[in-house]
């Protein structure tokens, strides 16, 4: 069977290439051209088909700047880099995608132009090692890349007209006008991945003319290859029978001539996005969380009273995120919030400042956030980078501490946070460069003055012009009156 498939696939390549004098990015000598190139979000907005593709992503919590949360399938897509990828008359338009909670895979999303003229969505999935990626980065290719590929539909942005039917060892895909592809396998032209397919009549639920995928007469009186695939394949570009297409006999295929039966769709795997914060990234991800979401809002309701509330969330097995609530510990001032000891899964820390603390983490919060990446990191974790601690105050703004060098963070508690007369210079420099100034140089009775100078020199305290902690300060707005939060931006200095 897997000659089969291998026979076909090969004859196909042999066709669509013949003419390409050089397999470039470009071939320009080519009857069949294969070409790729980045494009803008706002040439994307220029294919009216594509872009509302784009933006029927169901449940999407908002779309802004560059970045657009899919709360489905809990990845974002990134929009700063995309290209559109071109073999003949079809063409794709590939984004990179990032998720909180890594899959170890590298993963882009793919609209393929179909044949009613609008999109497919596609998720393509790459197994890489850290090397191939960096081999990739470097400009390089990858020995087999297309045998690390898995497809996966996504149907919540097809609205049920997208679908995938495995029978043996055969995916099938709707592509549009009463059309289905039979995918055959992929090949890599410097740089492009083609993935070929063979057209069907008809829908792929279970096979043409045969619900279940087995055996049964083609619609022209000639058996399909469902006898062996499980799928009747007999029909293709023909019109109720008429003509039968490509006919299967004794193991061997005899393929049409005609062009129409075959599909075939470029990509352009999107390995990185330097120019982009992934901590925004992974923030923008955290703040539309249907678990997370709410906690910003109850803390943010308690503003008023002396307690400092807090939630702790772990990720499980199934990649979801749990809430655990943090204890309170009275004292003569008020409730001071006291976390869980730290497990292998703790993701996120966040807590209240009420009205009457300073809105900014204070040293003994910036400790704490030390303690959580050191004391997980021993705990042998897959991200140990991606921790994160979040501070919701009296006022309408929310910020976020996480790590940006692991090796600063880590020789930070090593050589200060573990030195109790080291540790106690930390406290009184953060007192003095951090809240002592910011009062000094606030607009007097300016609250708003205040608390964006607080942030503002405690940004410049975490940095290497300071501290080397390895920590990087964000701050995000909560919309009060719709229960939104704003896209997330770094406090620079």
């Amino acid at each position: 069977m897997k000659k089969f498939v291998f026979y076909i696939f090969v004859f196909f390549l042999t066709v669509l290439l013949s003419n390409c004098q050089d397999e470039s990015i470009d071939a320009k000598n080519s009857d069949t051209k294969i070409s790729s190139r980045l494009i803008t979000l706002e040439e994307v907005k220029k294919i009216p088909n594509a872009y509302q593709k784009l933006q029927q992503i169901q449940n999407y919590q908002h779309l802004h700047g560059r970045m657009v949360y899919d709360s489905i399938n809990d990845f974002t897509v990134n929009t700063s880099t995309i290209y559109i990828s071109n073999v003949g008359s079809s063409h794709s338009i590939t984004f990179k995608i990032t998720r909180t909670v890594s899959n170890g895979l590298l993963e882009n999303l793919v609209l393929i132009s179909d044949f009613n003229g609008g999109y497919i969505a596609q998720l393509y999935q790459y197994d890489l090692t850290q090397e191939e990626i960096a081999q990739l980065e470097n400009g390089g290719q990858i020995e087999d890349l297309k045998n690390k590929l898995t497809i996966v539909p996504l149907s919540n942005y097809n609205q049920g007209i997208f679908e995938r039917n495995e029978v043996g060892v055969v995916q099938t895909y709707a592509i549009g006008d009463g059309r289905c592809g039979i995918f055959l396998g992929a090949e890599e032209v410097d740089g492009i991945l083609l993935i070929f397919y063979l057209v069907v009549e008809g829908t792929c639920n279970g096979g043409a003319n045969s619900p279940n995928g087995n055996y049964s007469p083609g619609e022209g009186g000639i058996p399909g290859a469902g006898y062996d695939w499980g799928y009747i394949f007999n029909d293709w570009n023909s019109n109720g029978g008429q003509s039968t297409g490509a006919t299967f006999t004794n193991g061997t295929i005899n393929l049409p001539n005609d062009p129409n039966d075959y599909f075939v769709t470029p990509s352009t795997p999107i390995v990185n996005l330097p120019q982009d914060d992934s901590h925004i990234t992974d923030l923008n991800i955290i703040s539309v969380n249907s678990v997370i979401k709410p906690k910003f809002f109850e803390l943010s309701d308690e503003y008023n009273g002396t307690t400092e509330y807090g939630w702790e969330f772990r990720v499980n097995s199934r990649g979801e995120f749990v809430p655990v609530e943090a204890q309170v510990v009275y004292t003569s001032t008020g409730g001071a919030v006291q976390f869980p000891p730290v497990q292998a899964n703790t993701l996120i820390r966040m807590h209240l400042h009420y009205n009457g603390l300073d809105p900014v983490f204070s040293e003994d919060d910036l400790i704490g956030m030390f303690s959580l990446f050191v004391e997980r990191n021993q705990l042998n974790p897959t991200d140990s980078d991606k921790v994160t601690s979040i501070l919701v105050t009296a006022g309408t703004t929310v910020y976020a501490l996480r790590v940006d060098d692991p090796q600063k963070a880590q020789t930070f508690f090593d050589d200060i946070i573990s030195d109790p007369v080291k540790l106690e210079k930390f406290e009184m420099q953060y007192e003095e460069y951090v809240v002592k100034r910011a009062f000094r140089d606030a607009i007097p009775n300016n609250l708003t003055s205040r608390e964006n100078l607080l942030n503002k020199y405690l940004s410049f305290f975490l940095s290497d012009d300071f501290y080397e902690t390895g920590l990087v300060l964000y701050k995000a707005t909560l919309n009060l009156t719709n229960n939104t939060i704003s896209a997330w931006e770094k406090v620079t200095y």
